[in-house]
């Protein structure tokens, strides 16, 4: 008989700081496709389902579609998109369906759901039945629950920062399925967890220790019997009671060995966890804009308190603030504000405006800044991201308008786009070997998605919905003890 199985993806990594909801017409404009109409050609090259997909149709397995919904980052995903979801996936387990493959992320959050995901595999758990397997890949910055442990028989995770291996976590998660399908093994998996989480900015695979911890999962799959290995330094933004950085092994049949190399892992990541969070090597945006215009250019500046990458809506006024001062450099920004981008785009061109960016208070990220603007362009707003994390998936700025005061540049929008490369600004029209500045909105993705236009980056140390420091936050349902809000003796 012909081997069915049934694949998915949910991609949201949720910020609980940001405010609103992730609704169904968000997913829609970065690709939400249901049943028939996900098709393996509708995909990016670059991405787990498709090269899980790819994997089963060499296999000759019939791919049964079920649900494709990606959406980068963005706040917690409304009660009626994540039923939505489930349902999607619920209602096409049918009892000729063999196994299951999906992508997750790992750290989405919903209205009263802490740990969709969790709950997600459960109800398909229930509804397969325990003796057929299911794979799930997930981001590296999945929070892992006991819920996702208990309800899957294989997880693989993202073995870079920024990441560049989606191809390579979803293949290997369809490899440990099919080997488990055809009896070669019996994946037994075990997780091990450390009370700690730590800023994004030094998650990335050149600087240590970051580097050498994601280095003992590729040392750990070597091993006999140890089928898969990975490092979670969960996405910290997720006000949750099961927040933690971990480690998961599949091994086969061993358990022990499992637990061995699991634990191994988050040892070594316990005695080094200060290195996470430490930040006085960070400035503000005045101090950074200040070195950045000093450095070689183009630089690079990344806004860390405002990554819509990480679930904010990218409304931060941080830098506009500072390049006021400096309306002579060519300093190229994009700003999310409903209003100002009606009102701009209402404007014809050419015409100068006197405008609000920001809608917060004094002394805020995203405080209310009045200027005097040219508008220079009402682009379409489509654009295709080309950093490693989102490469070949789209997105759109929405209403919007590209503003000119001197040489600065200021694309006002109404939708929330990542900013980890220069698609927005492509959009806009601008040509990136013409800025002295760009800004960025990441932590460490940007790195990938500029590094064709410049070598000069720079991260600052800003406040907003994903911030550095993460003491600035009120966290209310998080675990206690956790590192680094309090202190724990080994």
């Amino acid at each position: 008989m012909t081997t069915r199985v049934l694949v998915g993806q949910f991609l949201l990594e949720a910020n609980t700081f940001a405010s609103g909801q992730t609704g169904l017409s968000d997913f829609e404009k970065t690709g939400l496709w249901i049943g028939k109409d996900l098709k393996r050609s509708k995909l990016p090259e670059e991405d787990e389902l498709s090269a899980a997909w790819d994997f089963f149709e060499t296999a000759e397995w019939e791919v049964v579609p079920s649900i494709r919904a990606w959406m980068g980052a963005g706040p917690p995903i409304s009660e009626t998109a994540f039923k939505t979801i489930v349902e999607e996936i619920l209602d096409r387990i049918e009892e000729s369906i063999s196994c299951i493959f999906l992508s997750l992320h790992g750290a989405s959050a919903a209205k009263n759901e802490y740990d969709p995901e969790g709950h997600l595999l459960k109800k398909v758990r229930q509804k397969l039945g325990s003796e057929k397997p299911i794979a799930v890949s997930l981001d590296c910055h999945a929070g892992i629950t006991p819920l996702m442990i208990n309800n899957a028989d294989i997880i693989t995770g993202y073995r870079t920062v920024p990441h560049i291996d989606l191809s390579r976590t979803g293949k290997q998660a369809a490899e440990l399925l099919y080997q488990t399908m055809n009896k070669v093994i019996e994946p037994v998996m075990y997780a091990s967890y450390k009370p700690m989480i730590g800023p994004a900015h030094r998650q990335d695979n050149n600087y240590e220790p970051f580097g050498s911890l994601m280095n003992m999962c590729e040392i750990a799959e070597k091993k006999e019997n140890v089928l898969s290995a990975a490092f979670f330094p969960s996405h910290p933004w997720r006000d949750v009671p099961e927040l933690s950085w971990s480690s998961v092994v599949v091994a086969d049949k061993n358990i022990n060995l499992a637990k061995k190399e699991a634990e191994n892992i988050t040892d070594c990541l316990w005695k080094s966890r200060k290195a996470f969070t430490e930040i006085t090597d960070l400035e503000p945006m005045s101090e950074t804009l200040a070195a950045a215009l000093s450095a070689p250019l183009p630089a690079v500046i990344a806004d860390a308190g405002d990554s819509p990458s990480g679930g904010s809506l990218g409304d931060s006024t941080e830098l506009l603030r500072s390049a006021l001062k400096c309306t002579n450099r060519h300093i190229w920004m994009t700003i999310l504000d409903v209003e100002a981008a009606q009102t701009a785009s209402d404007t014809k061109v050419n015409e100068e405006i006197k405008i609000s960016l920001g809608t917060g208070e004094k002394n805020s990220f995203n405080e209310k800044t009045e200027i005097i603007a040219k508008v220079l362009s009402h682009p379409e707003g489509t654009l295709e991201y080309e950093a490693s994390l989102a490469k070949g998936k789209r997105g759109h700025l929405g209403k919007c308008a590209l503003l000119g005061i001197e040489n600065l540049r200021i694309i006002v929008h109404d939708q929330p786009v990542m900013l980890i490369d220069a698609a927005p600004y492509k959009a806009a029209g601008l040509i990136p070997d013409d800025a002295e500045v760009i800004q960025a909105k990441s932590h460490t993705t940007f790195r990938s998605g500029f590094q064709k236009i410049s070598k000069s980056f720079f991260v600052s140390n800003t406040p907003g919905p994903t911030p550095i420091d993460l003491t600035n936050l009120d966290y209310v349902n998080r675990p206690h003890p956790l590192h680094p809000f309090e202190i724990i003796n080994d």
